[in-house]
């Protein structure tokens, strides 16, 4: 009788331990779920931007960088996309000058933030690029041909690096 009642015990121990964790899970997702309700649904902008800032979820933090109507969001959620396709979407088509930088910024391999660099129109996104290249042939390029006189004295000083 004993063996069987601390068998009993035993089981019982393992079930909870088990539940515990269960429960656990379930706590953490939902609040994950929450967080992500939030930073898409909240009307305010600092609060959204808050709340993406807590996010870890790549496939709502693409949602948000790429809809979002407050450009600080949309780059809040930038700076947290691993994505390299991603990113290098967002760098060639978002509407705002800052969500474009971000996105370079964030961009790790060298061909693709310079592709994207040299058809960006504005020179705030050439220039993050400009200060980041490594191969003087592009910084040559840059120093010779980019229509806006910083950015070609940056690739400049660059060279001389």
């Amino acid at each position: 009788m004993k063996k069987v009642m601390m068998l009993t015990l035993v089981m019982l121990a393992g079930l909870s331990a088990r539940s515990d964790a269960e429960d656990e899970k379930r706590q953490k997702e939902s609040l994950e779920h929450l967080v992500r309700e939030a930073a898409q649904n909240s009307t305010r902008e600092n609060q959204r931007r808050m709340e993406v800032g807590k996010l870890d979820d790549q496939a709502a933090l693409a949602r948000i960088a790429k809809s979002d109507e407050d450009t600080s969001v949309r780059r809040t959620a930038v700076k947290k996309i691993t994505d390299q396709t991603l990113l290098a979407e967002i760098a060639k088509k978002d509407k705002d000058v800052h969500v474009r930088r971000a996105a370079v910024e964030k961009l790790t391999d060298q061909a693709l933030f310079v592709e994207t660099a040299k058809k960006d129109k504005d020179a705030y996104v050439r220039l993050a690029v400009v200060e980041r290249i490594e191969a003087p042939q592009i910084l040559v390029e840059f120093a010779k041909d980019d229509a806006d006189e910083e950015v070609r004295l940056a690739a400049s000083c660059n060279l001389q690096r």
